[in-house]
């Protein structure tokens, strides 16, 4: 489930797995279960009693047995547009990073992040949260976006949660929303699409009202038969529903969703 174990999974090309016994995942630390009368512990350094620095990479570590065996270095890989798609961010919203991982990708993540000052390293899930219980308590709608168990707190204390993922027939924490990976550069749409969303139930509801004043007006004054009233009814329904459609399909249009 998690980004790394993926990778780790992918480049070591298994075609044999064995069953794991005493499973147990500790969210920010790692995992660990029984394979063939081995206990395997696989997780971060804090989790393996790893030597050395390693502080200029993302790196995942392993015991067998209590005893420290290595480690999996892994390079970090940005996704496609991830600098067009936080400076058009920024434009609009306070943008803050946080990350499990240590800061080896501080430096070059400091180019292309607005506003380096708000990054935070080896966030623990616990801290993921509370920064996000601080942000709210200074009067900020917060949107959180995460790609793993680790990030499940905070996403369901955000004001809107959205999950990350490359396949959503995985598992995904508890969320406002599901984003497909290969669509992240088009978050900004997404959010204007949204906020055109709302200004299209808000004009719908200005029609909707306008018309019932409009035919109070006649039926008040005796005006209407119950024919043409009849015939009226449905008739604003399907103007609004019309409106919506149209607005809709507009507003895609404008955003480059369609």
């Amino acid at each position: 489930m998690h980004p790394l174990s993926r990778e780790i999974v992918s480049w070591s090309n298994i075609d044999h797995y064995c069953s794991v016994t005493d499973f147990h995942e500790i969210p920010g630390k790692g995992l660990s279960g029984r394979i063939n009368q081995h206990f395997i512990k696989l997780g971060s350094k804090t989790s393996a009693s790893s030597q050395g620095n390693l502080n200029d990479s993302t790196s995942v570590h392993f015991e067998i047995n209590d005893e420290y065996r290595g480690y999996f270095k892994i390079k970090q890989g940005w996704r496609p547009g991830l600098k067009q798609l936080f400076n058009e961010l920024s434009a609009d919203y306070d943008l803050h990073l946080l990350s499990g991982d240590n800061e080896g990708e501080k430096e070059n993540l400091s180019t292309i992040f607005p506003f380096p000052a708000q990054m935070r390293f080896r966030q623990s899930p616990h801290q993921k949260l509370e920064y996000i219980r601080e942000l709210q308590s200074g009067g900020k709608n917060v949107m959180m976006l995460g790609d793993g168990l680790n990030d499940a707190g905070a996403l369901k204390e955000s004001n809107l949660g959205i999950a990350v993922t490359d396949d959503i027939n995985n598992f995904s924490p508890a969320c406002d929303a599901i984003l497909n990976g290969s669509s992240f550069e088009l978050l900004p749409s997404y959010l204007k699409q949204a906020k055109d969303g709302v200004r299209t139930i808000q004009l719908s509801f200005i029609i909707a009202g306008s018309y019932n004043i409009i035919g109070l007006y006649f039926a008040v004054q005796g005006i209407l038969s119950p024919l043409t009233a009849a015939v009226l009814m449905p008739l604003s329904t399907v103007t609004i529903l019309t409106f919506t459609s149209i607005s809709t399909r507009y507003f895609a249009l404008k955003n480059k969703l369609s």
